[in-house]
């Protein structure tokens, strides 16, 4: 299948990744206490205007699902659940490598600096809650921030292609 990028989209993208990555390093890292002494209107900015990647996100995902339920509606031979299966390892191949990277880091610092930023160390439950992306759902501590996003992106296409 031949994909179609729209370079507006993926602009949209990279500004909405790099905005949430400051906004969390700005306010939950361990340096957001020092960086909001010495940069103060950064920690404003980013307490403001952050958290507007995430509706970036939405909107962007919205169209996108949109777009590929028109799609399915469209041509009798797109399978859906082939189309489930597909976005599912889309999301969660990347995002199963990032969290693997994330829990081992986390687990090497972790006798060595105490902080709230930092993860408990998972249970097999919560691994499982993650792999299905049920942790919020299941009221488990996720592994990263943005994990939560990954998992309702995915619920909403489900549902999208579900539901027609």
């Amino acid at each position: 299948m031949k994909t179609e990028r729209l370079e507006l989209i993926d602009l949209l993208k990279v500004g909405a990744c790099i905005l949430i990555v400051w906004h969390h390093l700005a306010l939950y890292s361990p340096m957001a206490v020092v960086a909001s002494e010495w940069f103060p209107a950064t920690e404003d900015f980013f307490l403001e205007f952050g958290l507007l990647a995430v509706q970036v996100f939405l909107v962007i995902g919205g169209y996108l699902n949109a777009k590929s339920l028109s799609l399915v509606l469209l041509d009798d031979n797109i399978h859906v659940t082939s189309r489930i299966w597909a976005r599912y390892k889309r999301l969660a191949i990347p995002l199963f490598v990032a969290l693997s990277f994330a829990v081992l880091v986390t687990a090497m610092i972790r006798p060595f600096f105490d902080h709230s930023s930092l993860s408990a160390a998972p249970i097999p439950w919560q691994v499982l809650a993650h792999v299905f992306f049920l942790q919020d759902v299941l009221y488990l501590e996720a592994f990263s921030a943005g994990v939560w996003y990954v998992a309702i992106d995915f619920q909403l296409f489900v549902m999208a292609m579900t539901n027609n």
